[in-house]
């Protein structure tokens, strides 16, 4: 998914974007203090003289304390003074990892607050180190070279661990006492797609999810209506959003209409990586004490991936449903009501809050039926949490990733949820799918490491797009690469005999 990168905007970037654009309909609050998002209630309930019979009345349910609730995860998770030093994460994203300050705005509010009750317990101050790729890899490079010091922990992009991994400035995360990578506030997904043979060198947790970094499809609800094609959504939890629906709706809308059923503010090859990861694509098998190997086209995995090349290679190519527009073309495209389906990062959400077009959210679709959950894939851009080899106090790193991540558990997100039902979605039955959506994240090893490892991005995704765009046969690029990137990895991850 490399080149889906391009297709995304840092976080900060897009928030920044956002609060200058009155059209996207973010909305700022008056003070900048931090508030925890609740939903108490002031109602009082009547007083009524005793009957002697029972009442049916339902009582008001006593008020839910988020705040309470993150105090007491971080009750689990062992004191340690921290007063006489300050915390410092270098990160690519600094209004998703740790923000500062929340600038008034509700759901980086949630950020923050997670940050200061982790301050709070241990005594310290988290500052946030924000820098670009280019900065991050020359300093750690430099930190690690000379026994310096130059953060507790960093938050690069996830395609960016292969470039940290291949020069060994990473440390294996196992070695971090006081974490629990079973805990559910890390992501499992991302934890098993960044174990390369012993170790595991980058985790996804709450404290660093934003849900904008995923991606999802925006479907014209007006024209859905029109088109008689009933509740879009309720396909989704029947099980039937599937790919072959997909199209069929798409060829539907695009010879009523003279509309274009289909397309993507991706680049083609960022549409094409996205549409395969959603049917089950896997271009790698990796596990803790494993060599990683690509073998996406052996045994029962051939099939799949085969037909899923062939599938969506008709979709862009034969059915006469596809945009070309990419961007804020495809962009406009959509809220000009001359695209059915767009399939872009949640973020774009906020782009047409206020715009007057009627929309929705839906997952990608599934390969079929049979398959029991959607996938959604996720960014390559969205930072995850490393450690620097050689890096003095690694019990101060692991306390702090892991209460990071506790604190921010359930609440972070719950801002977030609370944000888009109030102010950014617009029918009751997305608030639904942004839940599937944010329950759904998928990433896979190629991803994170072809920095890092000769020709594995040629091998895997490369191979999968030029495959749908030249209609070759994916075997041939299979069959070229395979060897030689296998052999890359075998030199480049370490696992003990």
């Amino acid at each position: 998914m490399k080149n889906t990168a391009k297709c995304f905007r840092a976080a900060s970037m897009l928030l920044a974007v956002v609060m200058i654009c009155t059209s996207c309909g973010f909305v700022k609050w008056n003070s900048g203090e931090t508030v925890p998002v609740t939903e108490e209630t002031d109602a009082v309930v009547e007083q009524k003289p005793d009957s002697g019979e029972q009442s049916t009345e339902k009582l008001p349910e006593p008020a839910y304390d988020e705040m309470e609730e993150m105090r007491g995860r971080l009750l689990h998770i062992k004191n340690y003074d921290l007063s006489a030093s300050s915390v410092i994460i270098a990160t690519v994203d600094g209004t998703t990892v740790c923000p500062m300050t929340s600038d008034g705005d509700p759901v980086i509010a949630a950020r923050v607050d997670a940050k200061r009750a982790v301050e709070e317990k241990f005594g310290t101050t988290v500052i946030t180190r924000v820098d670009d790729r280019e900065t991050m890899l020359k300093d750690a490079r430099e930190a690690y070279n000379s026994d310096m010091y130059y953060a507790d922990l960093l938050a690069p992009h996830a395609e960016d661990v292969g470039l940290f991994y291949a020069e060994g400035l990473l440390a294996n995360l196992y070695s971090l006492p006081h974490v629990n990578f079973d805990a559910e506030y890390y992501d499992s997904d991302v934890f098993s797609a960044a174990v390369a043979g012993d170790g595991i060198y980058a985790v996804s947790g709450a404290a660093n999810f934003n849900p904008e970094y995923l991606c999802c499809v925006f479907y014209n609800r007006t024209l859905a209506e029109t088109l008689n094609m009933g509740d879009l959504t309720a396909l989704v939890k029947n099980g039937l959003w599937t790919f072959d629906k997909y199209g069929e709706l798409a060829k539907l809308a695009s010879a009523s209409l003279g509309i274009s059923g289909h397309g993507s503010a991706y680049e083609l090859s960022g549409y094409t990586e996205m549409l395969a990861i959603s049917q089950g694509v896997e271009y790698m098998s990796n596990g803790v004490g494993t060599l990683p190997v690509v073998d996406y086209l052996e045994d029962t995995k051939a099939e799949r991936t085969k037909s899923v090349v062939d599938r969506i290679s008709g979709l862009i190519y034969s059915d006469n449903t596809f945009t070309k527009s990419e961007g804020d073309d495809c962009r406009l495209q959509f809220t000009a009501q001359t695209l059915m389906f767009s399939v872009d990062s949640l973020y774009f959400s906020q782009w047409i809050s206020d715009n007057s077009v009627e929309w929705g959210l839906l997952p990608l679709p599934k390969y079929d039926e049979g398959e029991e959950q959607y996938r959604t894939p996720m960014s390559s851009q969205a930072p995850v949490f490393c450690a620097l080899a050689n890096t003095p106090g690694y019990e101060t790193s692991g306390l702090i990733l892991e209460s990071l991540n506790a604190a921010s558990h359930r609440y972070t997100l719950g801002a977030y949820r609370n944000y888009m039902i109030d102010y950014v979605l617009r029918d009751s039955g997305s608030i639904s799918m942004l839940d599937i959506i944010c329950d759904s994240a998928v990433y896979d090893f190629a991803h994170m490491y072809a920095s890092g490892i000769s020709s594995l991005d040629a091998a895997t995704y490369d191979a999968l797009y030029k495959a749908v765009s030249t209609k070759r046969s994916i075997d041939s690029y299979y069959k070229n690469y395979k060897g030689t990137v296998n052999r890359a990895i075998s030199a480049s991850v370490y696992v003990s005999k």
